[in-house]
């Protein structure tokens, strides 16, 4: 279980060794490197996933709206791409050998490319140490990956050292693996730099949705394109429409990676507030977040949600200090006092097969009008909740079509 940040953490061993820079990477040592990581308190966020599966787009958002995170750069050996390519920084193959002869990195990896020419260019990767350090000490950080000879490399590496609940691997990628190189053909870069990621495509979606179906991702995030964008035609100019529902996919997106950051913040500073409520031998944090919108909207865990929902005396949680709150947020007392005191839970089904259990309410708010059921439904848990046509969807995972494991992931409850 994610426990609050002690205070007073010593960092004498990194705080002597490195000047924060990391120009001094070749004195830390692998045992120092092992009595750092097993002080860490902040959370590594680590998103990976296929080429052009979106993890660029998210890493930039994410940067700009949760505030205080660092972002964990890795060095290449390739040149950056003409593409948006953050979180890299280019060196010369000399300067790689020379680092790992010094000893500079905490994981390295050394891949082969195919190119437009069907040749295979080797390209080497690494993190060198002290940043790495000096990111993670100081607060959250964030580091995507794409290689996954890479990501092997370094999830072995981070089992060694680290606590496996403060490394978060978050996997981006699509239903279909075809939507990939859609998103490949349309997108402006060079023509090497487009067949060279097109080769790659395939086999490190094959590669990503094998690892969800085994179950070692606990947060998967499902960015498919819309279907308009779908249908275009190769060469053919989107429409404004088709522009502007691309634009609200990729920011459901970016909203659905911010809420797992915030999850677990809210984990780490009121852990109690996140309490599973249950016997289940081993932290599931999906589970917790379900209690945690359970107990926001119902004042009870997710097992009492469903067996009150069966037996149809479900009502919101009408603490006064919280209907206070949200009368003030809303203005709208009369709206909040009805909804609270009359509506119910009229019906709950939950399929293990699509990871949703889907709530209905009796028709007490049927007549209201929608912008203030939505405005109240947010007041009832902020930071969560995607509004997805005539409901609210909360979940900090996605259930991709091609995983046909039966669990449950959301609570989408229907408001109008």
């Amino acid at each position: 279980m994610v426990t609050d940040k002690p205070s007073g953490l010593e960092r004498t061993v990194f705080q002597k060794r490195s000047s924060g820079d990391g120009s001094d990477d070749s004195s830390l040592s692998y045992e120092d490197m092992n009595a750092e990581l097993a002080n860490v308190q902040n959370f590594l966020f680590l998103i990976a996933g296929p080429t052009a599966s979106g993890k660029t787009t998210v890493q930039i958002d994410i940067m700009k709206l949760v505030g205080s995170i660092n972002e964990v750069k890795i060095e290449q050996t390739r040149e950056i791409r003409d593409v948006l390519d953050v979180g890299r920084v280019q060196i010369t193959k000399q300067e790689y050998r020379d680092n790992c002869k010094a000893e500079r990195y905490l994981v390295t990896n050394t891949t082969q490319y195919p190119d437009d020419q069907s040749k295979r260019e080797y390209v080497s990767y690494g993190i060198p140490k002290g940043p790495f350090l000096e990111n993670l000490l100081s607060q959250d950080a964030i580091l995507t990956m794409t290689d996954p000879k890479f990501y092997k490399c370094f999830i072995k590496r981070m089992k060694k050292n680290l606590d496996r609940q403060r490394v978060i691997p978050i996997a981006i990628i699509t239903d279909d693996r075809d939507d990939l190189q859609m998103r490949l053909d349309a997108r402006d870069c060079s023509e090497s730099e487009r067949l060279r990621r097109l080769l790659q495509a395939e086999p490190q979606w094959e590669f990503y949705a094998s690892r969800i179906c085994q179950g070692e991702f606990p947060h998967i995030i499902v960015n498919n394109s819309p279907k308009s964008l779908r249908e275009c035609q190769k060469g053919e100019k989107p429409s404004p429409i088709i522009r502007a529902e691309t634009y609200a996919a990729i920011n459901q997106t970016v909203k659905k990676t911010t809420e797992i950051v915030k999850f677990y913040r809210e984990l780490r500073n009121n852990p109690m507030s996140a309490m599973q409520h249950d016997n289940a031998a081993v932290f599931d944090v999906n589970r917790a977040f379900l209690n945690y919108i359970s107990f926001k909207f119902f004042g009870c865990c997710y097992d009492k949600v469903v067996e009150g929902c069966n037996n149809g005396n479900l009502k919101l949680n009408k603490s006064g200090e919280r209907l206070t709150e949200i009368k003030q947020k809303t203005k709208n007392t009369t709206l909040v006092d009805h909804l609270f005191e009359h509506m119910t839970v009229s019906e709950a089904e939950a399929d293990k097969q699509t990871g949703v259990l889907s709530i209905e309410f009796n028709d007490v708010i049927s007549g209201a009008p929608h912008e203030d059921i939505q405005e109240i439904f947010r007041c009832i848990a902020p930071d969560y909740g995607r509004i997805i046509g005539n409901k609210i969807r909360y979940s900090i995972s996605d259930k991709p079509s091609f995983d046909k494991r039966p669990y449950l992931c959301a609570i989408e409850m229907k408001i109008y």
